[in-house]
């Protein structure tokens, strides 16, 4: 037997990996989030957004990802 073939069905190792994709998709969140804040508000304007939509967006916390990233 293979060692892939022992951990495919390994509850641990899916965990593992479910952890780190999410770890992932923070990041890039984070990166989306402080990229927005570098925006100038004519930018914000042309994106349909303001000052205080890019503050409230920047201090949601880490871990507050999009519903649909939680797939």
């Amino acid at each position: 037997m293979a060692f892939l073939d022992l951990i495919q069905g390994s509850p641990r190792i899916s965990r593992a990996g479910g952890l780190f994709s999410f770890a992932q998709k923070a990041a890039q969140v984070r990166r989306q989030r402080l990229a927005l804040q570098r925006l100038t508000d004519a930018e914000l304007s042309d994106i349909g957004l303001t000052r205080a939509d890019v503050v409230q967006e920047a201090n949601r916390s880490f871990w507050d990802v999009p519903h649909t990233w939680r797939a």
